[in-house]
């Protein structure tokens, strides 16, 4: 099973990545 902690990070790095593509 993942780690729950990890799969929230990836989560919000996914989210974070999207941002920054958006704002260049």
């Amino acid at each position: 099973m993942i780690n729950w902690s990890y799969w929230c990070w990836l989560e919000w790095n996914e989210e974070a990545n999207a941002v920054v593509g958006v704002s260049g």
